[in-house]
């Protein structure tokens, strides 16, 4: 059964296309909103249209609360800016460290919005951050806490203990794609 399929479906088959189709999607995925999210399921779908194939599109209520399968469906939020901005300090100048119009992927999906003004704070470095005893001997209350481990999994920790923020250089390893050290530490 599989054979008769690919030689149906392999004229049609392109290492060119599939390069354009994942190259049109992270353009519109990458930024971390609903929005975003919305075009990219009406890319596919006029795409697959556009193949002869039939096509179905459902929206759920992205509330926080109701659930599909078996995930919550998060609350639905756009982002229109975020900056992380190092502050001038003995001699340095303002360094802005990532912006979301320039790098979209700079912005944690889900995170919430500051305070009109932003929020100044200062940077805690926490060893790990998914567990309570990573932050044994931390004042973290107020700050921001900047971890090697990924935002998702130190979010409850962080904000358990008093953090507004989380800054993440995390890079997952990813067997066989993306092995451990391959962008070392400068």
């Amino acid at each position: 059964m599989f054979v008769k399929l690919l030689n149906k479906i392999s004229p049609y088959i392109s290492g060119v296309n599939a390069l354009e189709l994942i190259k049109h999607i992270n353009d519109l995925d990458r930024w971390s909103s609903f929005d975003k999210h919305h075009e990219t399921a009406l890319y596919c779908i006029d795409t697959m249209k556009g193949y002869g194939l039939e096509t179905e599109m459902f929206q759920l209520p992205a509330d926080g609360e109701k659930t599909y399968g078996d995930w919550v469906m998060p609350r639905a939020w756009d982002a229109w800016s975020a900056r992380l901005t190092l502050l001038p300090k003995d001699g340095r100048r303002e360094v802005i460290l990532c912006d979301y119009k320039v790098n979209p992927c700079s912005l944690v999906v889900y995170s919430k919005p500051t305070p009109p003004g932003g929020v100044t704070a200062e940077v805690v470095v926490v060893k790990g951050g998914s567990k309570p005893e990573d932050y044994d001997g931390l004042d973290v209350e107020g700050k921001v806490v900047f971890t090697s481990d990924s935002a998702r999994n130190s979010r409850i920790e962080a904000t358990r203990h008093g953090a507004v923020g989380i800054i993440s250089d995390h890079l997952p390893v990813i067997e066989y794609y993306r092995p451990p050290m391959e962008l070392q530490d400068c």
